[in-house]
Order: structure tokens, then sequence, then C-alpha cells
């Protein structure tokens, strides 16, 4: 069993998952949202967003971090320049991070690599070291500003997209100002 531990980083892993900074037990930024009214508003506006970030996209691993319900990467499964790629969400929310599960298993995706992880970008590396092509956020760096330290988050968060990020891969990122 230590041996696993060592081999693995286990102990790290455990340390980082029990000192998440994020606000709630639920993985929500406040205790105030109301995720039904979310999931409505982020899949309507999923096909506008796609249009302003898709032509972008490179091939290859693409992550959507805050996809929300995974609207944009239900497009983005649709996309032929696409099809042998990995799509993959991150949310930290629970109630998205689930409706993203829950629709996964009802075959809303038609490419088959698609994959979602609730996990909170603010506590470190989630993704190995250059092994991302293209990585989209919508709406999310303000939040991060926002509910975050401010300029130390955001810069802390660009920090660990570039790590993750291979020569020549992208950062997509639409702001809401």
């Amino acid at each position: 069993t230590l041996d696993v531990y060592d081999r693995y980083g286990l102990v790290d892993l455990i340390r980082r998952v029990h000192s998440d900074p994020v606000v709630s037990d639920e993985g929500g930024l406040t205790e105030t949202r109301q995720y039904r009214t979310y999931i409505e508003a982020f899949e309507s506006a999923a096909q506008r967003k796609w249009d302003l970030v898709g032509p972008y996209v490179n091939a290859g691993r693409v992550l959507d971090i805050g996809c929300a319900s995974g609207g944009m990467l239900e497009i983005a499964a649709r996309d032929a320049r696409l099809w042998e790629s990995d799509l993959i969400g991150v949310e930290v929310a629970r109630h998205l991070y689930e409706e993203c599960q829950h629709k996964k298993a009802q075959g809303a995706f038609d490419n088959p690599n698609v994959y979602f992880y609730q996990r909170n970008l603010l506590t470190g590396d989630v993704f190995p070291s250059r092994s991302i092509d293209t990585t989209i956020t919508v709406a999310l760096t303000h939040e991060i500003y926002s509910y975050g330290d401010r300029l130390p988050a955001l810069r802390s968060f660009a920090e660990t997209i570039y790590r993750h990020t291979v020569p020549g891969g992208v950062w997509v990122n639409s702001v809401v100002l």
C-alpha cells in the first residue's frame, strides 16, 4: 500500500483535495446560485458561444474549463474537425457536473471521447504538463478575479493553463465585462 501511495503521489493529492478553497461544500462559489436557471441560460447561449470560440479551437485534447452543463462540448462533439479529439469538461459546481454526467449517460454527445471532471483549477495543476491542445474559458476569468484573490488568483490560473498547454496550443478566453 505504501508503495502505491508513493508511486502515484497520493498523499499530495489527498492533501490538495482536502485543502481545496472552494467556498461551499457543493463546489459553488456562492450559496445562492439557482442552478436550474444557470443550466437554461448556458444551454440557450451555447451555440452563440461556440460560434465565437469554435474557429480558434485546435483539434487534439480540447478542455472547456467552467463547462457548466456541457452545452458547448455537445456542439463541439458534432464538429467534424474534432471527431478524433478528446473533449474534456471541467466544472467545479457539483450540480452542473452532475448534469454533464447525466447528459453523457443519455447519449447527448456525438463524440464518444467526451469526459467530465469536477475539479478546481485554482488549487493547482489538474492535467499533466503540455497535455492540452486547446483550453476554452467563457465568462470565467471575471469570476476568478471577483471570487478569488483578484489579480493573484487570475495570474495563478493563467500560469496553470500555460503549464498544461502543448507548444503551439491555444487558450481561447471570452471575457464578460
